[in-house]
């Protein structure tokens, strides 16, 4: 029988503690987003709400509600979501293929400088992204590509392909590379056994991409609203901002919108959280 020691009493208690400490904003955002606006805005707040409503939901999908003194934010709550499911999908689509092949090729080709190379993947993200907001921005007018979901995509492609490349090349270098050689005495080529022997060997591994890219592009607000300009092109994290008026907020539904858009985030995250804990502490080791 496992003995309880004081040490391991105050490591739980110091845990929970951490625990309660990044979940209570979330809970507090989800349960008042049931609250009626007077209990929003009491100055003595509930932890439960005392008459629980579905009101700032139905609202928030009305056409004909007002947000701030206008009704664009009714209508456009829908195609915010469209966007967004649009944009995130089209660049995980871009970015799985192209990580798993470079991290592969990173992984199996060894060429001077090869090591160098995927350290230097990870840099970008040594730089706060408002950095690169000018010289993105000035491409993107320069192509004609502003106001338009393809350069969200391909903006958000450079921030998603380099890290998830460095974290499948840690997950091939974990498989051995004995399979592949097999296969190519039975008569495969290199092509056809990473097909066949690699890829469904990583299915962690894509897995784990698939959710990082998808959050990443999903919640993203920077680079969304600097070059997103018209209302029924915007996604979901910049949508939300136009709850906010001159004059008034609308907190009920800003609420509401905001644990919509943190459901699709965490419904993916939470399911596949071990497989991507554990790829980026492999590739942290190994970096």
């Amino acid at each position: 029988m496992r003995t309880v020691t004081v040490s391991s009493v105050v490591a739980y208690i110091c845990l929970a503690l951490l625990v309660l400490f990044f979940f209570f904003p979330i809970y507090w955002i989800f349960i008042s987003s049931l609250k009626p606006i007077e209990e929003i805005m009491t100055a003595k707040p509930r932890l439960i709400p005392e008459r629980p409503t579905l009101e700032n939901y139905i609202n928030l999908f009305s056409p004909t509600a007002l947000y701030g003194g206008f009704e664009r934010a009714g209508k456009f709550f829908l195609y915010f979501l469209n966007n967004s499911l649009f944009v995130s999908l089209s660049t995980t689509v871009l970015t799985v293929p192209l990580a798993s092949i470079a991290g592969y090729a990173l992984s199996r080709y060894s060429f001077k400088g090869s090591g160098l190379l995927s350290r230097l993947m990870l840099v970008i993200y040594l730089f706060p992204g408002i950095l690169t907001i000018i010289p993105i921005f000035t491409m993107m007018a320069h192509f004609g590509l502003l106001n338009t979901h393809f350069s969200l995509i391909i903006v958000y492609l450079a921030i998603t392909a380099p890290f998830c490349t460095w974290l499948m090349r840690a997950f091939f270098d974990s498989i051995p590379k004995e399979l592949e050689e097999a296969a190519q005495i039975d008569g495969a080529s290199r092509f056809q056994a990473f097909i066949s022997i690699v890829l469904p060997i990583s299915r962690p591994g894509l897995l784990t991409i698939i959710i990082f890219t998808f959050v990443t592009c999903w919640g993203e607000y920077l680079f969304s609203s600097i070059l997103i300009f018209s209302d029924a092109l915007k996604s979901v994290a910049p949508g939300l901002a136009m709850y906010m008026g001159y004059q008034y907020i609308e907190w009920g539904s800003l609420l509401a919108g905001s644990v919509i858009c943190l459901l699709p985030a965490v419904a993916l995250f939470i399911p596949v959280s071990r497989y991507f804990l554990k790829e980026l502490a492999t590739g942290a080791l190994k970096f």
